[in-house]
């Protein structure tokens, strides 16, 4: 090898080394540091529990084959299949007769304050089954996530969904996807509060492959808590929690899944189940401070002819007690009282679709 060229070599490896050197030490530093770990602001992450881990594309998913308590002192566990779902282990390929329905939602669907078998999913499976003839089967599998919105859970089903060969899909949102932008965060990364659900989706996985690859480096994840909150799409969302209208009143923070996000997402799902020989059911959530509302899911359903079950006057018109279908004082979500009520008509609802089509 030439003189030359060898001293260039030298000088190349050096920097090279000289580079690295320097990122092992910002990586130690910031390990020290930890600013990921510590909140910016007075809202927590809703996806930081120990169960939880990062997901590029659904933002935060659960740890699959798991069984832990969410609080020391709660008398419910979580326990996760393979796939990070609360519920039994799930047969792929599809069994030739079975009939599988998928339930997404949120922390409702997923079950928070009961056990595992008292969810509505688990409920709709077992009244399925024992009104089914011998030769068929119901599987109705609870993809609950807490926190979560009808964005990742179109964002899972286009994941999973090939692979599980759904044949109904029945979603539970409403409240989670109207949910200012601020009430949800990267896990361990408590900035970017003023994107949409769908903003952030975009600029999580404009590098995915690098965000895989530095995913367990605190350096990337340091400089992600600290930049990334500045990359808002336009310059009015980028400056909405400082904006002031009228010199006195502050603009209002976007939401989560914004309407048109909303109609999107649902005309997704409607496009995917008519693809995949699937149905499409909603749910309109009911808590503990619910009142009776038309909104913009009842305009599109019946636009749609999608069916829609109102969990609303289903509760209140059960003759049950109001403070008997809540998890109160802890939370307003419902409670195993009110999970058999929609498991229940989940279920019938199920029957006569399953028989319309049939007929």
């Amino acid at each position: 090898m030439h003189p030359a060229t060898r001293r260039r070599l030298k000088k190349v490896l050096f920097g090279l080394l000289a580079v690295l050197s320097a990122l092992a030490v910002l990586e130690i530093f910031a390990r020290v540091l930890n600013l990921p770990a510590k909140p910016l602001s007075r809202y927590a992450p809703m996806s930081s529990d120990h169960y939880s881990i990062d997901d590029p594309q659904l933002f935060w998913r659960m740890k699959p084959n798991v069984r832990v308590k969410d609080q020391p002192d709660d008398n419910w566990w979580i326990e996760t299949n393979s796939f990070g779902l609360r519920d039994d282990e799930i047969t792929v390929p599809k069994p030739d007769g079975d009939v599988r329905i998928i339930c997404l939602g949120e922390s409702t669907t997923f079950g928070a304050g009961v056990q595992q078998n008292e969810t509505y999913a688990q409920v709709a499976e077992q009244v399925l089954n024992d009104n089914a003839p011998p030769d068929q089967r119901f599987d109705v599998i609870n993809a609950g996530l807490s926190a979560s919105t009808s964005f990742q859970a179109w964002q899972w089903l286009r994941r999973y969904g090939e692979s599980l060969n759904p044949d109904v899909i029945v979603l539970y949102y409403h409240d989670n996807d109207l949910m200012p932008c601020f009430t949800r965060a990267i896990f361990h990364f408590n900035r970017g509060f003023d994107l949409t659900d769908r903003e952030l989706y975009r600029i999580r996985n404009r590098y995915a492959g690098l965000l895989y690859l530095f995913n367990h480096s605190m350096l990337y994840k340091t400089l992600r808590h600290l930049l990334i909150g500045r990359m808002a799409l336009n310059e009015q969302l980028r400056k909405s929690k400082f904006a002031v209208e009228n010199g006195s009143k502050q603009a209002p923070w976007p939401v989560r899944v914004p309407d048109e996000d909303r109609i999107w997402v649902w005309k997704n799902f409607k496009e995917w189940c008519a693809t995949h020989g699937a149905d499409l059911l909603l749910m309109h959530p009911c808590y503990s401070n619910s009142t009776e509302h038309r909104c913009l899911m009842f305009e599109w359903v019946e636009k749609n002819d999608v069916p829609l079950l109102d969990c609303i006057p289903l509760l209140k018109n059960s003759g049950i007690a109001w403070a008997d279908l809540f998890n109160l004082p802890e939370d307003d979500h419902p409670s195993a009282v009110a999970h058999r009520l929609y498991g229940e008509a989940l279920a019938e609802l199920v029957q006569n679709r399953c028989h319309r089509v049939s007929d």
